[in-house]
């Protein structure tokens, strides 16, 4: 999972994935970063941050549903 935003930037430039959806690399960058902050250093998560992951996770499903169709 570690190279996820890695592999995204790598379909991008391959032109697997349109380039309308490169800002989606973002999520992809904060997730991996703070995921360590939750598994590893066990921080905790105010409401407002997970609701914050649910919209971006909500959005990033979206888009991979619209490029898979």
């Amino acid at each position: 999972h570690e190279d996820a935003a890695l592999l995204f930037g790598e379909i991008l430039r391959q032109r697997k994935v349109p380039a309308e959806y490169a800002d989606l690399r973002e999520i992809l960058v904060r997730a991996m970063s703070e995921k360590s902050e939750y598994d590893y250093k066990g921080a905790e998560v105010s409401r407002d941050a997970a609701e914050r992951w649910i919209r971006r996770t909500e959005r990033f499903l979206r888009a991979v549903q619209e490029i898979l169709d």
